[in-house]
C-alpha cells in the first residue's frame, strides 16, 4: 500500500514542478482599486475669485497592470530543468511499476 502511494506522489510531484516552471514564463496580471472620502473646508483670506466653503466628495480609482518578461534566462533554465524532472519522475515511476 505504501509503495503505491509513493509512486503516485513521485509522478504528481514531477508534474507540479513542470507547472511551477511554466508559471515563470507566463504573464502576470495585477489589479488594484481604491476609494477615499474627502471632507474639505476651503477658506480664503481677503478677496478671492474662487468660491470657498465645505466640499465633500469621493475619489476612487482602478488600475490593471500586465507584465510579460521578454526573455529571462533563469526562467527558461528553471522550465527546462522542470521538464527533465518530469521525465525523471515518469521513468522512476515506470521502473517501480515493473518491480
Amino acid at each position: 500500500m505504501t509503495r503505491v502511494r509513493g509512486r503516485a506522489g513521485g509522478a504528481a510531484g514531477g508534474q507540479e514542478k513542470l507547472s511551477q516552471g511554466r508559471s515563470t514564463l507566463l504573464p502576470s496580471v495585477n489589479i488594484n482599486a481604491n476609494s477615499t472620502f474627502n471632507d474639505v473646508n476651503v477658506t480664503y483670506l481677503g478677496a478671492s475669485p474662487f468660491p470657498g466653503g465645505n466640499y465633500r466628495y469621493n475619489s476612487s480609482g482602478v488600475g490593471v497592470t500586465l507584465v510579460q518578461p521578454l526573455f529571462r534566462q533563469q526562467n527558461w533554465v528553471a522550465y527546462t530543468s522542470s521538464e527533465l524532472l518530469v521525465v525523471q519522475a515518469e521513468a522512476h515511476s515506470s521502473w517501480l511499476n515493473r518491480i
